[in-house]
């Protein structure tokens, strides 16, 4: 369970005069995150295999990424668990045992969503630190990753904080006591809104060097996209805010919690996806190719990066008359400018992520 909270409800609660029928909205939560889910796996695997392949060339941002992607899948067994004992469902409808253990395992899912969310948003950060050529922007790339982490850190704590003790989130008691709706609402606010700013400048951080890049214009407007699908995950985010303030309610917790939750999900599905596309450009491409829907063709010298590899020249030895080798040694002779290897080797670096080939 992504977000949504039921620490101040009072258990157990009785049928109310004129009470709706025993429906679930599991069924619609789940026709829209699964199959984004599935995809989202998918694209993660697709990414680690370009990272390992041909050869080894795993950084700090993939590790960032599996964890983050670990998790997501830890709370979907969880959201799983949590249908099985009533989430969804109307809250007098479900006993009391399974109400418990709803309540603490949306406490688990929100601990484990926050640390996923983060370092999805780190691992992005991480990609485009390899990629930026601007040293000033590189710094605040930096700065940023220490403030999702830091910030991961407070949100978590204000998480143990709601309630007192602890397990009143699950397990109210008379003695236990948890923060009031409008405390929470703020908490979630500033959550929310940490985590849509950051969307946003990721989302909007390649436009400072995209038109640095000497690429052809298809690869330039596939990273347009990719910023466009950034933003996508902002918006995603917005309405999970929205929705939480809409249908939390304490009366009728278990049946609330389901709309926020699955928002919740969606961005960090679609998070994670942004975090992969770009390196499944070579894997998409003979994909193509192989369905005959892509073919080879020769690029213009415009479209071929300076960084990629040139044909070597080819020679042909032919006798030589030694009487003028001296003149002809000198006319044949190929001078090799030296590059500055660090610059170069940056620079390679710098357009492996977005356009490298296996």
């Amino acid at each position: 369970m992504a977000s949504g909270n039921a620490s101040s409800v009072g258990l157990p609660i009785a049928l109310p005069p004129g009470y709706p029928p025993d429906t679930s909205r599991v069924p619609i939560s789940d026709a829209i995150t699964s199959p984004i889910f599935a995809i989202t796996i998918g694209l993660y695997c697709v990414r680690m295999i370009t990272r390992v392949t041909p050869t080894i060339r795993l950084g700090w941002d993939d590790v960032t990424i599996t964890v983050a992607v670990v998790l997501c899948v830890a709370q979907f067994i969880i959201g799983v668990a949590s249908h099985a004992h009533g989430v969804g469902r109307h809250t007098f409808y479900v006993p009391f045992k399974h109400i418990q253990k709803v309540l603490l395992l949306s406490f688990c899912g929100q601990m484990l969503w926050i640390w996923s969310i983060t370092l999805v948003k780190v691992s992005v950060a991480l990609s485009l630190l390899r990629i930026t050529p601007s040293k000033r922007w590189a710094n605040v790339l930096k700065w940023l990753v220490g403030f999702l982490i830091f910030s991961a850190i407070v949100f978590i704590a204000l998480q143990l904080a709601q309630c007192s003790p602890v397990s009143n989130f699950w397990n109210p008691t008379p003695a236990g006591h948890c923060w009031k709706k409008s405390e929470l609402a703020v908490s979630g606010y500033v959550s929310g809104g940490v985590f849509i700013a950051s969307d946003i400048f990721l989302s909007l951080f390649p436009s400072t060097f995209i038109r640095q890049l000497k690429r052809p214009r298809r690869d330039k407007i596939a990273l347009a996209v990719l910023m466009g699908m950034g933003l996508l995950a902002s918006a995603a985010s917005a309405m999970r805010l929205t929705v939480t303030t809409l249908y939390m309610s304490e009366s009728d917790p278990l049946y609330d919690i389901i709309i926020p939750g699955m928002w919740g999900s969606v961005e960090e599905y679609l998070c994670i996806i942004v975090a992969c596309i770009p390196f499944l450009r070579v894997p998409f491409e003979n994909l193509l190719r192989k369905f005959g829907l892509l073919h080879n063709t020769q690029h213009s010298r415009s479209d071929r990066s300076p960084y990629a590899p040139q044909p070597s020249p080819s020679y042909q030895l032919t006798p030589v008359n030694h009487a003028n080798s001296s003149v002809r040694a000198k006319h044949r002779e190929i001078i090799i400018p030296r590059s500055n290897e660090s610059t170069a080797a940056k620079k390679t670096e710098s357009m492996e992520i977005l356009f490298s080939k296996n």
